[in-house]
């Protein structure tokens, strides 16, 4: 049976899991808007009107699902769901318990932990929370399992463990480059052949969102209080600008948009 998917987000992670599903052979389903702030979607789930409106919005595409993908924004209401669809979160910005705790099927959340580019074979993180069920979890591990990434259950946390690591190495990156350390291109140049990895810190970044990994030192932040995650200024600045890396445009390096 195909696997009716439908992802809320408009963000790199969104637009690389889609592809991701697609090429499983899955159908997925996009909403053409979805709020791009936690503001945005709180305005339409506090209002039933609003929120009446935006699910006659989304159709037959949210009723039909399989599974339900948030991977941008979180806190929105599912009554309407079927009692058998999957909720995935994207354990980001917050925890998946956060996410799960506003939620009213919350024993079908899952969360997840994976940053674009996605590839075949890596690594997904996922999370249950007080709540889930562990049908939910084996379901949540079949469905990445069958797009070709390998999940492994990780402790429940804003960021989970690759995601929150490699984001606080980026906002370092950011730090360093603030500082006048180096350039982007010679802090990613050093990374890279200094330990191999794929990417360059702040090409990563351009390649994630710079909004995404800013909420994700937000959100350790704020579950921890502890100064480390503390968000460097560069980035901040950036974010609150709209340069969110690739997808604009500009980020700390500049790109040309299709």
């Amino acid at each position: 049976m195909t696997r009716n998917i439908l992802i809320l987000g408009q963000s790199p992670l969104a637009d690389a899991l889609a592809g991701l599903f697609e090429s499983a052979g899955c159908a997925v389903q996009r909403p053409p808007t979805w709020p791009g702030t936690r503001e945005e979607l709180d305005a339409i789930f506090t209002d039933r009107d609003r929120r009446e409106r935006y699910l006659r919005h989304l159709g037959e595409a949210y009723r039909e699902a399989h599974v339900v993908i948030e991977a941008e924004a979180s806190e929105w209401m599912d009554p309407e769901l079927p009692e058998t669809t999957l909720i995935l979160s994207a354990a980001l910005g917050h925890s998946a318990a956060e996410a799960a705790a506003d939620i009213h099927a919350r024993h079908r959340v899952v969360g997840f932990g994976v940053l674009p580019p996605l590839q075949k074979g890596q690594p997904v993180e996922l999370a249950a929370t007080p709540w889930t069920e562990p049908a939910a979890l084996d379901q949540a591990g079949d469905l990445f399992r069958s797009a070709g990434l390998e999940p492994i259950v990780v402790p429940d946390g804003p960021g989970l463990v690759f995601p929150r690591i490699l984001c606080m190495i980026i906002n370092e990156a950011a730090f360093a480059l603030m500082e006048g350390v180096a350039s982007a291109e010679d802090i990613d140049t050093a990374m890279k052949l200094g330990t191999n990895y794929p990417l360059g810190p702040l090409e990563w970044a351009d390649r994630i969102g710079l909004d995404q990994i800013l909420a994700v030192l937000e959100g350790l932040q704020a579950e921890y209080g502890d100064d480390r995650y503390r968000p460097a200024p560069l980035l901040r600045q950036l974010v609150r600008a709209g340069h969110l890396g690739r997808a604009t445009g500009k980020g700390f390096s500049t790109y040309a948009v299709a």
